[in-house]
């Protein structure tokens, strides 16, 4: 993990979260959610390390789900409470999911649910007093819960605590809402939860993610028309895993490239799986790469603002285009391009090719790479050389961002700048935007709206703010308080 580490930090990759698939229970032989002691000897030093990085570190196991093994069972104490663990008639334990070998915590049993906390989940996301890794004390920041979809439907006769119809939907959307929850009351800053499906309630989750896809055109686009269907359906926090878990054909870096480009513009910039890495492309690949996880840093002050609107309001942040333009039938037939938040629109490319065609709803838009101001309610052919994403901006927006000390979009951010960047806006002049004066703004602690007054100084289409009060930390909303 540390060799693939020191790759994205030679190529100045900015990076916030570390996932490591087989931190917890990696062999048949080995019990589930707890590091191997042989082979992961230095482990607590190693997420002290990356800690230190300012990176939040996860695990990953199958959501409530142990092997079905005399030792895993004993380990927990769950031999002596087999009430605690979803059963057949006969009262044994079932014995399904992921390979068909695995027993399921029921999580309708409230007195279980403690104690799968302190036994079980609990050691994984507490700290030692000092702060520090210990393997009694692993100090995770979260946890990715895979192979939601295994949990058995209503035709199979079990025993639960709260036995319901629709289970098997219910299962992976209650598991992972609990879970979310407690790790909201434990750590400082909450925790991460993302996981692979779930039915009515999982947006309470946390995050939610599409899945293992290839690296192939055909299922790229096919992670967008979900994606959209799920935002449609209030599931606001979805992802995918960028280019695709598994390789593709001869185009998979062209698929790649492209998938860097909309996964900037997106709920997520997660990037996993068995193709080849970030660190593994060509010259022009890596640039490609470099240049999006830069823009996406300079962006999350904008992302940030509709995952607070999200919370409040369910509103998803990846929007299909009939829903910021209901009144225009054009926008009811596409399933290729969406809204990122209210402001900016974004087509992205699904095929090998020269030119887009796109639709640009009612209204004028201002291209966000050059600025142009094009009218809207037509169709237009858009030059997509393979490092170009088109994204519109609605004329008169002011965009939040976060900008490196050369105040350039995608301009130079390291590991250790990342978390340090300038606040500022980006103005797409037309609106009745004013220098200075009062603006709601956000306090990233989540506990009031004030208003702060800024000073700002002007230069080209970016504003630099030399002062706040009376909050540090603030994100800007992108419209002046009337």
């Amino acid at each position: 993990m540390n060799q693939d580490l020191k790759k994205v930090l030679k190529e100045e990759f900015p990076f916030g979260v570390l996932l490591w698939e087989n931190m917890i229970g990696e062999s048949e032989e080995h019990i589930d959610l707890r590091p191997n002691l042989k082979t992961k000897s230095n482990l607590p030093e190693y997420i002290d390390y990356w800690h230190q990085l300012g990176l939040k570190v996860v695990g990953w196991h199958f959501q409530g789900q142990l092997k079905a093994q005399p030792q895993v069972l004993k380990y927990y104490g769950l031999d002596r409470h087999p009430d605690y663990l979803v059963r057949n008639p006969d009262g044994t334990p079932y014995i399904g999911g992921r390979g068909k070998n695995k027993v399921y915590l029921d999580i309708t049993n409230p007195e279980a649910r403690q104690y799968f906390w302190e036994k079980i989940y609990q050691p994984l996301f507490t700290s030692e007093p000092d702060g520090s890794s210990s393997f009694e004390h692993l100090n995770l920041d979260g946890i990715k819960l895979d192979f939601c979809e295994y949990f058995p439907g209503d035709e199979q006769d079990l025993m639960m605590y709260q036995r319901l119809s629709g289970m098997r939907l219910r299962y992976p959307s209650l598991f992972g809402e609990w879970l979310y929850q407690k790790l909201a009351q434990t750590r400082k800053e909450g925790g991460i939860i993302w996981q692979r499906g779930g039915g009515l309630g999982v947006h309470k989750v946390g995050f939610v993610w599409t899945g293992d896809r290839g690296r192939t055109w055909l299922q790229f686009k096919h992670t967008l028309i979900a994606g959209l269907n799920a935002s449609a359906s209030g599931i606001a926090l979805w992802g995918t895993d960028l280019g695709g878990y598994i390789g593709g054909g001869i185009q998979a870096e062209e698929v790649y490239n492209r998938a860097v480009a909309f996964s900037c513009f997106s709920v997520s910039f997660h990037d996993h799986g068995s193709a080849l890495a970030p660190w593994d492309q060509s010259e022009q690949g890596k640039d490609i790469y470099r240049f999006y996880a830069r823009l996406r840093y300079n962006l999350l002050p904008y992302l940030y603002h509709y995952v607070w609107e999200a919370h409040l309001k369910g509103l998803p942040i990846v929007r299909p285009m009939f829903l910021e333009c209901p009144e225009d039938k054009n926008c009811w037939e596409i399933d290729d391009q969406y809204f990122f938040g209210e402001k900016i629109l974004v087509a992205p490319i699904f095929k090998h090719t020269k030119t887009r065609q796109l639709y640009l709803p009612e209204g004028e838009w201002m291209d966000f790479w050059n600025g142009k101001i094009i009218s809207g309610k037509r169709w237009i052919e858009y030059p997509v050389p393979r490092s170009v994403l088109p994204v519109f901006v609605r004329k008169g927006s002011v965009i939040p961002v976060q900008l490196s000390f050369d105040l350039k979009l995608a301009g130079r951010i390291t590991q250790e700048n990342k978390d340090n960047l300038i606040s500022g806006f980006l103005v797409f002049e037309g609106g009745d935007f004013h220098i200075s004066g009062l603006w709601q703004v956000f306090d990233r602690r989540e506990k009031k709206n004030p208003n702060a007054k800024l000073n700002l100084t002007a230069e080209r289409s970016i504003l630099k703010i030399s002062q706040i009060t009376p909050l540090r930390g603030t994100i800007l909303l992108y419209a002046p308080k009337p």
